[in-house]
């Protein structure tokens, strides 16, 4: 990880801890170039990537009910 993504992670888990946020995973920051042209200043994705111990408690949570 870069020093900016490191930076930037840190930033995102301390305001989020700040108000009281909770993600559903780790928080990590990746930048990447933009296309050329770039007409954007920043674009922002986001995605939730499972870890290997959240596929396990989901796979060893058993039968949901709905009601």
């Amino acid at each position: 990880m870069e020093p900016l993504e490191l930076e930037l992670s840190v930033a995102v888990r301390s305001h989020a801890a700040a108000r009281a946020y909770t993600f559903a995973g780790p928080v990590t920051v990746r930048l990447t170039p933009a296309p050329v042209p770039a007409h954007e200043r920043y674009r922002i994705r986001s995605r939730i990537t499972p870890t290997a111990r959240s596929l396990h408690q989901r796979l060893n949570a058993g039968p949901t009910t709905a009601s």
